[in-house]
């Protein structure tokens, strides 16, 4: 849902930010904090470092409705091609709704706004003229070279809408309690929660009411289930989109398929007990399922069947990658039906 934009031209002067500066002398770090730094606009105070990379987005969020200043909206700058991962640090606004956001390489750019819990505004990413509820519609914002700081369009954030759904009964089997959750972005294998998720209670109701009124991806994540996106599939950027509507309306009503097992060997097992394959979405690079090796030779992962996916193995503190070095040239690997998909775990000699 677009909306009516207000131009970038909103600024703010004289803001005092107090920051902690380091210093190091005779190799005994000394800090010295409340250095108070006159700041207009700019990026985060640091030390200079002539070797860095990084570059900044600066820009300011106001409410949609009330025209003021929102503070706590959590930006991520999210590259324009890559993984979508909630659970990295993102930079809040401040009183005033100013916000700058380190990238780490130039690059182009997307923005999401998480907005603050319980406030009855949603999140969004920051489209062209309005909030939107996909990475594709989203605006690009492109900084050229490290130490840029680039002004990004003002970004207005609208009252939230919801997204109410009912899954078929569970299995009688199940324990009772939470059966899942749901959600927009898939969980690495680092993190134990998921980000910007929902529950999915034991009687398959779940209810989403932290998003803007824009269609939506959703990813299901049901123990026994592969995880899925939003008509069934392992691709965010593909998924059937979902109205978030105000006011909240009827109950809607999804499937979700239990996908079907791939098995990954390892010839040469690697050391340790703390050994986890990971199968990632070629087309988006997400983590669409998650194993244990532990200590063995063999794990069995369940995934959507028709995807392909590239094969990473977090094992013995080091990654490797399936027939590469890394994602890019990584092999990839159809999942097919008729029986478990079974894959020789070849890392490049």
């Amino acid at each position: 849902m677009a909306g009516s934009g207000r131009g970038s031209s909103v600024q703010v002067h004289g803001r005092h930010d107090q920051v902690t500066a380091w210093f190091r002398m005779a190799g005994v770090a000394v800090a010295i904090a409340a250095l108070v730094v006159t700041m207009v606009g700019g990026p985060p105070a640091r030390a200079a470092n002539a070797q860095s990379t990084e570059a900044y987005i600066k820009t300011w969020v106001y409410a949609r409705d009330t025209g003021l200043p929102m503070k706590g909206v959590c930006l991520f700058a999210v590259p324009a091609r890559g993984t979508f991962n909630l659970q990295e640090l993102c930079r809040s606004s401040t009183g005033l709704g100013r916000v700058t956001v380190t990238v780490p390489v130039p690059g182009s750019y997307n923005l999401f706004a998480r907005a603050p819990g319980y406030t009855g505004y949603g999140s969004q990413w920051v489209g062209p003229s309005g909030g939107t509820g996909t990475q594709q519609s989203a605006r690009q914002i492109t900084v050229s070279v490290p130490g840029e700081t680039k002004t990004a369009p003002t970004i207005f954030i609208d009252r939230s809408g919801s997204i109410r759904g009912k899954l078929p009964a569970p299995d009688p089997a199940l324990p009772p309690g939470q059966r899942g959750t749901v959600g927009i972005a898939a969980l690495e294998p680092e993190y134990r929660l998921p980000s910007m998720s929902s529950p999915i209670y034991y009687d398959g109701s779940f209810n989403i009411n932290w998003l803007g009124p824009y269609e939506w991806p959703l990813l299901f994540r049901i123990p026994g289930h592969a995880d899925q996106w939003s008509g069934g599939g392992g691709n965010r950027l593909r998924a059937d989109l979902i109205q978030a509507t105000v006011p909240s309306g009827s109950p809607i009503d999804f499937t979700v398929k239990r996908g079907v097992s791939a098995i990954v060997n390892f010839p040469d097992p690697p050391a340790g007990s703390d050994n986890r394959v990971v199968l990632r979405n070629v087309a988006t690079g997400e983590s669409m399922g998650v194993g244990s090796l532990g200590s063995g030779s063999k794990v069995r992962i369940r995934v959507v069947l028709g995807q392909q996916v590239k094969i990473q193995c977090l094992c013995g503190g080091t990654t490797s990658w399936h027939g590469g070095t890394d994602f890019d040239s990584a092999t990839p690997v159809v999942i097919t039906g008729g029986g478990p998909t079974e894959v020789t775990f070849l890392p490049p000699q």
